[in-house]
């Protein structure tokens, strides 16, 4: 927050990605009467001059009877602190936190560290951007055969948020690949690019089941 407006109070509003939001301009109501207004972030987002709404942004409106600022549908990059000046006022009455909520970006493509006959470790990188509500945990695929169907064997679900994990009960001498899903309250994302293919250990013919 800006240190000039530090100690002003603060109106918090959380919405979910692709939905609509309505933020209030604080000090305003349909009897107000207003000669200029602006809302900003770190950029001006709507303006009301000479009796006219001037906005840049199609999914943004500012609404006439109170002149609350209207995002349809909203999307992340909406996450902002929003201010609303009117009739020339140097400062706002209150600061507009709005915080948008959407499903995760996909992880990064899993690497192979280390396998044996019948396991393999597994590590990813992080999604880049977890969209304002954490990844609480992973959803594994598994691939068999370079062709092979990703609906063929059920999903690995993770019990953590932890980048890692030793997928085991696999089949000797076979060919895997894998791809992670990230998920957080809003959702999963879409899958990561699957890891390169490699092939399981050879067991001796007394050590196979």
């Amino acid at each position: 927050m800006r240190p000039d407006i530090e100690n002003i109070p603060v109106v918090k509003y959380v919405a979910v990605a692709g939905r609509n939001v309505t933020i209030s301009c604080p000090g305003v109501n349909e009897h107000s009467l207003i000669d200029t207004l602006i809302w900003k972030t770190t950029q001006t987002v709507a303006e009301y001059v000479n009796g006219l709404p001037l906005v840049n942004n199609p999914r943004i409106t500012l609404l006439p009877d109170n002149f609350s600022l209207h995002i349809s549908p909203t999307s992340s990059a909406d996450t902002a602190e929003y201010t609303c000046l009117f009739n020339d006022r140097h400062s706002p009455e209150a600061i507009a936190d709005l915080l948008v909520q959407d499903v995760p970006d996909p992880p990064g493509r899993p690497l192979v560290v280390s396998f044996t006959s019948r396991s393999v470790d597994l590590s990813w990188a992080h999604s880049q951007d977890a969209r304002n509500a954490p990844v609480t945990n992973f959803i594994i695929e598994t691939r068999v055969g370079e062709n092979g169907d990703w609906n063929q064997v059920p999903p690995i679900y993770t019990k953590s948020h932890l980048a890692s994990y030793q997928v085991t009960d696999l089949l000797p001498f076979t060919v895997y690949s894998f791809r992670i899903i990230a998920v957080n309250e809003l959702g999963h994302s879409v899958p990561s690019k699957e890891s390169y293919y490699f092939v399981t250990l050879r067991e001796g013919k007394d050590d196979l089941i």
